[in-house]
């Protein structure tokens, strides 16, 4: 894939640098900013005042809501949702069929795993692995370099602290404050 596709629907207010790659069928919508040697996937849907930044790859059939920033060198998945007003740190990595909800904070070197889900004003630290199928709830904070594994829930508002470990399936409840280095062992319910 070079340059823009011939396909793609771009509004005449947005700001694609030339060095990018839109591929077909892509949907760019009004003041959206896309860095220098940004690539974005087939179907793909740019709402208006998003900014991609450089050096970042959105896949194959992405929504990105409006005021969403995407920060240089991260990567988005096929089939990720990203809602209005989320921000996404650099260098970070978001897997396929993900959603990130409206108002959410991900940090830079952050690695999400497919079909997780990040909910509305949750805050996520620098440095954080999310796994497969991993829940983090409405305004639920974790702190820099926590390790989530697979099938994890997260409540909302519950507090996971610096470096913390919550192995697989494992379900801290809301408002729950994890404390930072701790361990939670597979499937543990924490209320």
């Amino acid at each position: 894939m070079t340059g823009i596709d011939h396909t793609a629907t771009i509004d005449k207010t947005a700001s694609v640098n030339l060095s990018a790659k839109v591929a077909e069928c892509v949907m760019i919508g009004r003041q959206v900013h896309i860095g220098r040697h940004t690539e974005i996937g087939t179907e793909t849907v740019l709402y208006m005042e998003s900014r991609i930044g450089d050096y970042a790859v959105v896949g194959d059939r992405a929504r990105i809501g409006r005021g969403v920033e995407i920060g240089p060198g991260s990567t988005v998945g096929n089939n990720v949702q990203v809602k209005a007003g989320a921000k996404v740190g650099i260098r970070t990595s978001i897997g396929d069929r993900t959603i990130i909800g409206p108002g959410t904070i991900i940090g830079d070197g952050v690695t999400i795993e497919a079909k997780a889900s990040i909910r509305d004003g949750a805050l996520v630290g620098d440095g954080v692995k999310i796994g497969s199928r991993s829940s983090v709830g409405t305004q639920a904070k974790v702190d820099a370099d926590v390790e989530i594994g697979a099938r994890v829930t997260v409540r909302a508002q519950a507090a996971i602290g610096k470096g913390a470990r919550l192995e697989s399936r494992c379900d801290i409840a809301p408002r729950v404050k994890i404390p930072p280095g701790e361990k939670v062992p597979a499937r543990k319910t924490v209320v």
